[in-house]
């Protein structure tokens, strides 16, 4: 432990019964789906590992995220990164690649709205 080692993990003795463990994981570079840092913090903490969400859900997150963009950055560069972000909601979504040429061009949120509709609307 200390900055001349590259130790990701580390044990602090507490009491002599009592020991502190902590450690670190960065995944960012190889997981690009939201929805697994949520299994991957589930494993980690030894937790049961939830199942992926349905389409269903995935949509209802995704609202949420491009209105939570919205709040923090405005709406142009929400969407801008929404259209990046769609991409990740969209992961094994049959005929994927007509929605992510229709998202590439989105400017408002109630153009993302609407296309979100238009593939619920499809895809049931």
């Amino acid at each position: 432990m200390g900055f001349d080692t590259s130790d990701d993990a580390c044990v602090y003795r507490i009491t002599d019964e009592i020991a502190a463990i902590h450690t670190v994981d960065f995944f960012t570079p190889i997981v690009d789906d939201p929805f697994w840092f949520g299994q991957i913090a589930a494993a980690m903490e030894c937790r049961e590992v939830p199942p992926p969400p349905s389409l269903h859900e995935r949509f209802r997150v995704l609202r949420r995220h491009i209105y939570d963009m919205c709040e923090d950055k405005g709406e142009y560069i929400a969407c801008l990164e929404a259209r990046k972000h769609f991409a990740w909601y969209l992961r094994g979504v049959a005929h994927s690649s007509y929605y992510k040429e229709k998202i590439s061009a989105i400017r408002t949120v109630a153009e993302a709205r609407a296309i979100i509709s238009g593939i619920q609307r499809d895809l049931r």
